[in-house]
Formats: structure tokens, sequence, C-alpha cells
């Protein structure tokens, strides 16, 4: 997360970031404050109406462009400080 928080410091004017959480609320913004994490996170009020990840992963990261479509689609851990995560962002911001 640090290395996100980086990336979203960087692009932020630039890009619309949305991190959904299903944790409690108050750990999250506990967490987030003392991490000195900057990007902002929404929190999941009520059940998905789809399956949004498999059982066995607890986090997917996707990457959308601005006409919706899914440009990455990951539920393994990435580099966000990456040569390919930038090229993609950069290319959105084009």
């Amino acid at each position: 997360l640090k290395v996100f928080n980086e990336i979203y410091k960087e692009y932020k004017t630039k890009i619309d970031f949305i991190v959904i959480v299903e944790d409690n609320q108050l750990e999250v913004r506990n967490f987030l404050q003392e991490k000195k994490y900057l990007f902002p996170v929404c929190y999941s009020l009520s059940p998905q109406p789809f399956k949004f990840e498999p059982q066995d992963k607890s986090f997917r990261s996707l990457i959308v462009s601005r006409k919706g479509r899914i440009v990455m689609d990951n539920y393994e851990p990435i580099n966000w400080d990456s040569k390919e995560i930038r090229e993609i962002l950069n290319g959105l911001t084009r």
C-alpha cells in the first residue's frame, strides 16, 4: 500500500482512484491515518450483488479506462511502481 499511496500522490489529478473495502470502517480509517495514506476509500455497506473476488483471494486490482474498458484485471499482488503499470497509467492520461 505504501507504493500504491505514492502512485496515488503522483497521478491523483490525472486519474480517479477508487478503493473499495468491506472491512470495518473505523479499523480502516485508523490504519490509513496511522500509515499516513492519502488515497480515498469507499466502504461497501451491503453485500455485493455479484461475486467480486474468489473466496481464496483478499483483493482485486482493476484499471478501467474512461470509456469503461477493463485495461487490467488482476487477483495477484502487483507492483504499482512497475514500468508496465506506469505505461498503462500514462497511456490513460493522454
